[in-house]
């Protein structure tokens, strides 16, 4: 692991880097996640409906089905954003820690976690509706698209508290870091020689 030399010390981005408003924003993407997660949950299950041939809406299930694949894509991207942004602000923060393995460690291993379902549940769910599509026009079995249907919810609800945890656990070492980083700067206020009035002229 590099050290940071003085110079990067004089550059480092302050005793509460990545920033105590940064904690607060993500603990707000937790609350807006879950709702979209809960969200996609009812629209995925109003597709299912709907290709069940259930409800008024029965006969727009190409469509329904559509939207909850794009709207899939959508809650999941948010998740990678944030987990790829989060890491980033760690790593920047982490350098100028005596430890930094300590947090570069497992916020690598929590991507490694969260990102193979949040990618494959909206990609899976993307391939139903493609199936769906041929289904509608006669040149797919039925079967082909209810598989692939019946994977991508497994995965979609598989993602959702994989991703929660990742959002609060990226948080979490955020808060760590910031707390480091602040004892540093009161500690190096208390050993600082106070300057003397000749020193000021």
């Amino acid at each position: 692991m590099c050290k940071p030399t003085p110079a990067d010390v004089d550059r480092r981005p302050g005793p509460l880097a990545p920033g105590a408003a940064c904690v607060t924003m993500f603990g707000l993407v937790e609350r807006i996640f879950i709702g979209l997660a809960l969200w996609n949950a009812l629209i995925l299950g109003f597709a299912g409906t709907t290709g069940l041939g259930w409800g008024p809406a029965a006969g727009h299930h190409l469509l329904v089905g559509l939207f909850a694949a794009i709207f899939s894509c959508l809650v999941h991207s948010i998740v990678i954003g944030h987990l790829i942004g989060a890491g980033r602000a760690i790593k920047e923060a982490a350098v100028f820690l005596d430890d930094p393995d300590r947090f570069l460690i497992p916020n690598r291993r929590l991507k490694g976690k969260v990102f193979p379902l949040a990618t494959f549940a909206p990609l899976v769910t993307v391939v139903a509706a493609i199936l769906g599509g041929g289904v509608g026009v006669g040149s797919l079995p039925r079967w082909a698209h209810l598989g692939t249907v019946i994977l991508a919810v497994v995965l979609n609800f598989a993602a959702y508290p994989r991703e929660i945890q990742g959002i609060r656990r990226t948080t979490e070492l955020i808060r760590q870091i910031n707390h480091l980083l602040q004892e540093e700067e009161e500690m190096k206020s208390m050993i600082r020689p106070a300057e003397s009035p000749e020193d000021v002229r």
